[in-house]
């Protein structure tokens, strides 16, 4: 055979395989004449009709070019790197408060060894020994309270005592005082 008549049957093979994948087995046994370029203007008069009949499948149309450039590879390679620089940028503005967090998550790290000690793993078990105590305490400070007033009230009445038993004093001294003056005035005329 010569090469042109193995191109040809090349070719004719791969026209087949395309009829194959395009059709249905069903269409190349009912219809063995059926060409691709049938099927391919019927499907294009399909989605004419359908792009006639909806206006978003014209604006897929439209944007089909700009569509595809998004699928490609360059474009996807673009915006991964655009979203590694974000990333950077949230890192790099965020460097101080991360600084801040690591020095903390460090400080936490030393102290692990006192939130692991065994005296607290039995915290849930003193609790429920505790909730008496907490009671207890509670009417105690119940009683002191009560016993605070008390005082108060006994402390004001104190005071008012020791106030009215000073006022008596002062005006006995009061009384004694011009007691005296009055017994001096008198010895000093008597002595005249």
């Amino acid at each position: 055979m010569s090469t042109p008549n193995i191109s040809i049957e090349t070719l004719e093979d791969r026209v087949r395989n395309l009829q194959k994948v395009v059709l249905s087995q069903q269409n190349l046994e009912g219809a063995p004449d059926a060409q691709v370029c049938d099927s391919l203007l019927d499907v294009n008069k399909k989605l004419n009709d359908a792009t006639a009949k909806h206006a978003v499948i014209q604006q897929v149309w439209k944007k089909l070019d700009q569509l595809e450039s998004y699928l490609d590879v360059e474009y996807l390679a673009k915006i991964q790197s655009s979203v590694d620089e974000m990333k950077a940028d949230v890192v790099l503005a965020r460097a101080d408060q991360l600084t801040v967090t690591a020095s903390r998550l460090e400080e936490i790290s030393k102290h692990q060894d006192a939130l692991n000690d065994s005296s607290l793993k039995g915290i849930p078990e003193h609790s429920s020994k505790l909730e008496p105590l907490i009671q207890v305490h509670i009417e105690q400070e119940q009683d002191q309270l009560e016993l605070n007033e008390r005082v108060n009230e006994l402390l004001t009445v104190y005071n008012s005592v020791v106030s009215s038993i000073s006022q008596q004093f002062i005006e006995w001294d009061n009384q004694v005082t011009q007691c005296e003056l009055a017994v001096r005035e008198k010895n000093a005329i008597a002595i005249e």
